[in-house]
């Protein structure tokens, strides 16, 4: 199709406030214009969130407006094994585990890292010296 048509003869406008076309088969947006979310960008964005067609997908509870405007922040924090501002990065940092990767892991053996969710360390390897319990604290 031409920019900014689509449908089976190419003679649909895309929605219009669709930003870079729309696709072929059902219209949705590939992205919104400033001030507009949503599959069509329909809707208009409230204050403070950030209008994009969705938040990151690694944001906790995922859907059209679950971040903010203008720094991409999820509101509601990440899913499992995702952390930072904007859910973007696998994992957490050595030594963290749990929501946010706002816990610190135990004393594990040497060292070693903690399971990510549950914070506890490698069974066969344990605690280091003086620790106990599955999380070695």
């Amino acid at each position: 199709c031409k920019s900014g048509y689509h449908g089976n003869k190419c003679d649909t406008l895309c929605p219009t406030n669709c930003n870079g076309g729309c696709i072929q088969n059902n219209g949705d947006c590939v992205a919104c214009s400033d001030g507009y979310w949503g599959i069509k960008c329909q809707s208009q964005c409230p204050t403070n969130y950030k209008c994009e067609k969705r938040c990151s997908i690694n944001c906790k509870y995922h859907s059209s407006i679950t971040c903010y405007k203008t720094s991409g922040k999820c509101n509601s924090g990440c899913k499992d094994t995702w952390y930072g501002d904007t859910c973007n990065n696998k994992y957490c940092p050595n030594g963290t585990y749990g929501l946010r990767c706002s816990s610190t892991c135990g004393n594990c053996y040497n060292q070693t890292i903690c399971h990510i969710v549950t914070g506890s360390c490698d069974l066969e390897l344990g605690c280091e010296a003086g620790f106990q319990g599955p999380t070695c604290k």
